[in-house]
């Protein structure tokens, strides 16, 4: 079966694309909720956590512990879009983010707590109350 070909067709298609586009608000579309990805390690001495926050900065980050949380926040900012830009696409995330991360108040010493960011990497450690917690431990029977 054959089908006509209209040249107009596909200049209408890219017509309508284009009007779609410039009649939105690009930035609506844009800022969408980011979530960074975490791990959480266990050492002998400590737990471990990293969160993958890529194009942030340590000043947009804060960390607080509080009632057996630690909580994770911040902002990943858009950048500045120019009046000359036309976006095609945009696949990365932005917006504000929040992770709580339940802890046992008794598991680990909150007072001591330490962070650092590493490109784009941020780094928690916190050292456990006690070396034998998560190990087998013998018990001599008197």
């Amino acid at each position: 079966m054959l089908t006509l070909w209209k040249p107009r067709s596909l200049a209408r298609m890219e017509s309508l694309f284009d009007d779609y586009f410039q009649e939105r608000d690009i930035n609506r579309y844009l800022e969408t909720n980011f979530s960074p990805d975490i791990d959480i390690k266990e050492t002998p001495n400590s737990l471990l956590i990293e969160a993958e926050l890529p194009g942030m900065e340590k000043k947009d980050i804060r960390i607080t512990y509080e009632q057996g949380a630690l909580k994770i926040s911040g902002e990943k900012k858009m950048d500045t879009i120019e009046e000359n830009e036309l976006h095609h696409r945009v696949e990365r995330t932005y917006g504000k983010f929040q992770r709580i991360i339940p802890l046992d108040e008794e598991y680990i010493k909150p007072d001591q707590i330490k962070a650092e960011m590493i490109n784009g990497l941020l780094k928690i450690e916190m050292p456990k109350v006690n070396e034998t917690v998560g190990k087998e431990v013998n018990i001599e029977v008197k």
